[in-house]
């Protein structure tokens, strides 16, 4: 569950949620972009590759 806080910052808790809440707003006029965050990393190489891309 995402925070009622968060609400305002994170667009879902999955891809496609978060997908369908951007294209939302897109087909209200309204620009969104998607980032991700890192949450998703494990272990601190693959992250430390990753931001050295």
């Amino acid at each position: 569950m995402i925070p009622p806080i968060a609400s305002n910052f994170v667009a879902g808790e999955t891809p496609e949620a978060a997908l369908a809440h951007v294209e939302g707003l897109n087909d209200r006029g309204v620009a969104g972009i998607l980032n991700l965050l890192g949450e998703h990393y494990e272990e601190r190489p693959p992250a430390d590759a990753d931001a050295d891309a």
